[in-house]
């Protein structure tokens, strides 16, 4: 299996934490792809209309895309019922931060798209404070829900958190949510240190 991405795709490294926890590193060669907003990859999009990362070959060379995805058709093959539980409240409390936490850092991404990408005269100012405000919220709410939600056994939602904060840390070092919000910061100390994790972003 192949895995198309980039070092600094948060969605990638979720992916990529995943592969490392189900054991399956050995079978999937990840390989960086160049990816611009307004500039055609033509090789790519032969692999993913979308043009978008990840994108995971499958051993039957079906291409699959959004990490949700890949990750779940990963941790299905793996045979692992503690990344993504089958059914039940367990299953629903998983899905649920794991929304939340894609949804902050897919906010976080389309904000540094605009700021960085779109020429200055043209950026979207009241959409930049809009994202940012869905951010801060989000960020209150796993705040106020940590303890609960990201306890037990290690999952996907779990991998979703840990990789939001990397990515903030990374394109928002002025965003101050370890003081803002400081029930975020033991937990994500703690998920930072594992080696699927740490792999992750070797």
């Amino acid at each position: 299996m192949k895995l198309y991405g980039s070092k600094t795709s948060p969605f990638v490294a979720k992916c990529r934490i995943i592969i490392n926890e189900c054991g399956l590193k050995e079978r999937i060669e990840i390989e960086d792809v160049s990816l611009s907003p307004g500039t055609i990859n033509i090789d790519f999009a032969k692999k993913n209309p979308l043009r978008q990362i990840p994108t995971l070959i499958t051993e039957d060379g079906v291409a699959l895309y959004d990490s949700f995805v890949i990750c779940d058709y990963l941790i299905r093959m793996a045979g692992n019922k503690t990344l993504l539980p089958d059914n039940g409240p367990d299953r629903t409390r998983v899905l649920h931060i794991h929304a939340l936490c894609s949804g902050i850092t897919e906010r976080a991404v389309q904000t540094r798209y605009e700021m960085a990408v779109r020429p200055e005269e043209y950026r979207w100012q009241t959409g930049i404070d809009d994202n940012m405000d869905r951010i801060k919220r989000g960020l209150s709410h796993l705040n106020d829900a940590v303890i609960n939600a990201i306890d037990g056994p290690f999952d996907i939602s779990e991998a979703a958190f840990v990789t939001m904060l990397r990515y903030l840390d990374f394109r928002y070092s002025d965003l101050s949510w370890r003081e803002d919000y400081p029930n975020l910061v033991s937990p994500f100390e703690s998920l930072n240190e594992m080696s699927c994790v740490q792999m992750a972003y070797e």
